[in-house]
């Protein structure tokens, strides 16, 4: 039996070649008219064949949504960043894949000839041109025009079906020739030679997909390189598949079985892991439905507007909850959280705007959410590890999804939310297939940890650090490990208690845990005695080379992050595997392709004026502990060919946490004066901080605001 598929109105001619479809095309302008179509035609799938095809989808997700209607399609990041040549470009900067762009120009700069220019807008190479002399480039207006390095050599095409956060499907096309300096789409057909290749650099791409797509969103794409010196210098990525695979009527077969997959693996996520139908909803959280339809189905729980997704039950905040200037009212988002695919909300009952799809009334949403939560954890079967500390718990979170998502079933969010809400909304959308569940707590008083740890009823906590962070809310870091160990007041049976071996804080962390019973205490650091210890590591290359013993187990691993503290962060991580019987030896080497949450370190190779420089970004965390740590990374920091170390900085810690006082000036002079720096510019409130710097003579400007120094500092 042919599939039947309807894609948008071009491919035609091409896709009667492919004779296992039955391929409708139309013009997508009007929902209701395609909608129409399909239940006509019996047509249940979408393929999103080009731009205007994923843009339309996404802008119309909720109307196809309640007609089941399935498709996959690119997130809105991407869809916006790859259309845009230039936010392309930028992106590729800032994620440091700048090595694989072709040049870029400024009209005020030097331009090599030829060159290429391109449309800001646009596919298919409408527009495109080689320009030869600086005449040709007269009256282009940069605004709208990219200018780039002209590549010689042969045209790849590479289509990846990008899911979960690997590459599922690819194939590749090799596009000869028989001339010096072309624009492959002004170039007739019969004159192109197309070979099928092996996939060159697909641990590049797939790199590229993941910074593109940081929460395992599902991607479609063609990215369009040369290669040159070895190194694919890429020039644009499709928010589509090739043309060039449709063409190829086998492979784009095999490519549609790897969609169809997919798409019915979302499906069935959806249909087989809620543990409760709608009736079950309104037992639990005394609520009443409105609007109630009977193919509704909910794949996750979420009260934070921006994390929405297709498919999700949207809680709406209302007057009535808890921490009020933490949790605001948001009644007025129920309409922009539809255009986004939510499929129900619940709401208080005093809610009173008019929405179109199902509403679970109830007294207080906090409350409901909170019922849930507690139902679905009793429930689920899931291993749960649960992390807290001062510093780390996201970096660690996601650092061991990566590591033990090809293992296991996962359910974590990898973002840093971590508000009571937050922790209630994932728990509720715990499914039956997900075996384990990683979740960070904050800190809070000790009444609300012990009640949430209760809840989340961990078979392993981790505590990563413990700093100053908070020290104005509970005045000392004793009343700080208090609070932060009584986690150990939820752990499960024969539960686990992974701490810090070398934290300054050691002999009292053990103290505060002495209090709870039958607690397995786990420690990972560099004495002999550790769970898991370091052997023997040497920092090169912005990474760290290492040998571990985790347990019984002896490990050899390379870590590509930079910070002095990642060695140790790594031991946690391995531990849990360890004890969640996963075979450690497997998974290390999904270290290759880890890279850092964006508050615990980034690190990008950039190009400004020609030349090259690396960036390295801690400016998402403000802390004494977590300053002091920057300090001694970047003393490993060597710049070649007399490079210069430069810092900018604002003051150590967030002021409003009160920290200031417990800032150790002879320490951080130490630091400072070992770390190398060759220049020091500071911006807002550094100057409380004057007693830090031994030799002045690196600090080279100050101002409050940034935009004052801007320039100098570029310079």
């Amino acid at each position: 039996m042919k599939i039947r598929i309807l894609f948008e109105d071009n491919w035609k001619f091409t896709l009667k070649m492919c004779d296992f479809l039955d391929a409708h095309h139309l013009y997508f302008k009007d929902a209701s008219v395609i909608i129409e179509y399909c239940k006509k035609n019996k047509i249940n799938i979408i393929f999103a064949n080009n731009y205007r095809a994923q843009n339309f989808l996404q802008l119309n997700q909720e109307s196809f949504n309640n007609e089941n209607i399935k498709f996959l399609i690119n997130s809105r990041y991407v869809i916006d960043t790859f259309v845009d040549k230039k936010k392309f470009v930028v992106f590729m900067s800032q994620q440091g894949f700048a090595d694989y762009l072709p040049e870029t120009y400024e009209l005020d700069k030097t331009i090599v000839y030829p060159c290429i220019i391109k449309p800001k807008m646009g596919g298919i190479g409408k527009g495109v041109r080689i320009a030869y002399t600086e005449e040709d480039l007269k009256n282009i207006d940069e605004k709208k025009y990219l200018i780039s390095e002209f590549l010689d050599g042969f045209e790849y095409a590479t289509s990846i079906f990008y899911y979960r956060g690997e590459i599922v499907n690819h194939y590749t096309y090799i596009k000869k020739v028989n001339k010096s300096h072309y624009v492959l789409q002004h170039i007739d057909p019969k004159d192109i030679q197309e070979e099928t290749c092996e996939t060159p650099y697909l641990e590049i791409f797939l790199a590229v997909l993941r910074a593109a797509n940081p929460n395992n969103e599902t991607c479609q794409c063609s990215i369009n390189y040369k290669i040159i010196a070895d190194t694919p210098k890429i020039f644009e990525i499709n928010c589509r598949i090739g043309y060039t695979l449709a063409r190829h009527p086998q492979d784009f077969k095999d490519f549609i079985q790897s969609y169809l997959a997919v798409l019915k693996d979302n499906i069935e996520v959806a249909e087989v892991g809620s543990w409760f139908t709608p009736m079950d909803l309104a037992s639990i959280t005394d609520g009443i439905w409105g609007n109630l339809t009977d193919d509704l189905k909910i794949n996750e729980v979420q009260y934070i507007y921006k994390y929405l997704q297709p498919g999700n039950l949207y809680v709406v905040r209302h007057d009535g909850w808890p921490n009020s200037l933490g949790y605001l009212p948001n009644e007025e988002s129920a309409h922009k959280a539809i255009n986004k695919g939510v499929v129900a909300l619940m709401v208080s009952q005093t809610f009173n705007k008019k929405v179109n799809i199902p509403l679970l009334r109830v007294k207080n949403t906090y409350q409901a959410l909170e019922k849930l939560a507690i139902k679905t954890s009793e429930l689920s079967k899931s291993k749960r590890i649960l992390i807290v500390g001062s510093y780390g718990k996201t970096g660690l979170k996601n650092n061991l999804y990566h590591l033990l998502k090809n293992k296991l079933t996962i359910y974590t969010r990898l973002d840093s939310a971590n508000y009571s809400a937050s922790t209630y909304c994932s728990l509720a959308s715990l499914c039956k297939e997900h075996n384990l569940y990683i979740v960070e707590l904050p800190i809070a008083s000790k009444q609300k940890i012990i009640k949430r740890a209760q809840i989340i009823a961990p078979d392993i906590c981790v505590l990563t650090s413990i700093g100053h962070e908070h020290i104005e809310r509970f005045k000392t870091i004793d009343n700080i490990i208090e609070n932060k160990v009584a986690v150990a007041a939820g752990l499960s049976e024969n539960g686990k208690f992974i701490i810090p071996r070398e934290s300054p804080h050691y002999e009292k962390i053990l103290l505060a845990l002495g209090k709870y019973q039958s607690i397995n205490t786990l420690t990972f650091g560099y004495h002999q005695d550790c769970s898991a210890r370091i052997i023997y590591q040497n920092y090169s290359n912005f990474g760290w080379d290492l040998i571990a013993r985790i347990e019984s187990e002896i490990v050899c691993y390379r870590l590509p992050f930079p910070e002095v503290h990642a060695p140790l962060s790594s031991l946690a991580v391995l531990l849990c595997a360890f004890h969640l019987n996963i075979n450690i030896h497997d998974i290390v080497e999904s270290y290759s392709t880890s890279s850092n949450f964006e508050s615990s370190g980034r690190l990008f190779k950039l190009k400004h004026q020609n030349k090259y420089f690396y960036l390295y970004d801690q400016s998402h965390r403000g802390g004494i502990e977590s300053y002091a740590s920057f300090f001694e990374t970047i003393r490993y920091f060597k710049p070649e060919n007399q490079g210069k170390k430069i810092v900018l900085t604002s003051e150590f810690v967030d002021c409003k946490d009160n920290e200031t006082q417990y800032i150790n000036c002879l320490y951080f002079r130490q630091l400072i004066d070992k770390a190398g720096i060759d220049a020091l510019y500071t911006v807002e409130n550094f100057c409380e901080h004057i007693n830090v710097l031994d030799n002045k003579n690196i600090w080279k400007n100050h101002a409050y605001d940034f935009n004052a120094i801007k320039e100098e500092l570029y310079n």
